[in-house]
């Protein structure tokens, strides 16, 4: 009589599984008792907060509007195209710019309000003797004014008044 324990295994070790149609080895299996995946160093688990924390607020959907917000101030202005729809882009004003609180102010007349506030500081150079690139112009409500924009920009009228300021650079002394 012949045995059958041809098909059994020997040494109770089972057989390799049979090789997957292509020819690769199986995939490992996961090691069932692995812990999970620990977050970085001094980060709660996902989901998990400190009491007192709340998780970060989702991002803001862009609708296309500038990156850059404007100033509360400059969104008080007219926009520059209504501004010289309204006074005419070849009027001449005249704005009176203080140096200092010991100077009286000096005036600066015939400027068109197209006129970029780079020119004006040529011209308050010009006048108080203070270069332009040391200069900083703020309106009476306290807004600087930037070199590229122009008078309109800032809705500047004949007789409006402009304090003149050192402008300050950077750094520690």
């Amino acid at each position: 009589m012949e045995d059958d324990d041809d098909d059994k295994p020997k040494g109770g070790v089972p057989p390799p599984p049979p090789p997957n149609p292509a020819g690769y080895p199986p995939p490992p299996t996961a090691m069932p008792d692995a812990p999970p995946m620990m977050p970085p160093y001094g980060m709660p688990p996902p989901g998990m907060y400190p009491p007192g924390m709340y998780p970060p607020p989702p991002p803001a959907e862009d609708d296309g509007l500038e990156s850059k917000r404007q100033r509360t101030e400059e969104s008080s202005l007219i926009p520059e195209h209504i501004f010289l729809d309204t006074h005419g882009p070849t009027k001449q004003i005249t704005i009176s710019v203080t140096p200092s609180a010991t100077n009286p102010p000096v005036q600066i007349v015939g400027l068109p309000l197209t006129l970029p506030v780079l020119e004006l500081k040529k011209r308050v150079e010009v006048a108080v003797g203070m270069p332009a690139s040391k200069q900083k112009l703020v309106t009476a409500s306290g807004l600087p004014l930037r070199n590229e924009a122009t008078l309109a920009f800032y809705n500047l009228k004949d007789g409006d008044q402009l304090r003149l300021m050192v402008r300050e650079r950077g750094g520690r002394r």
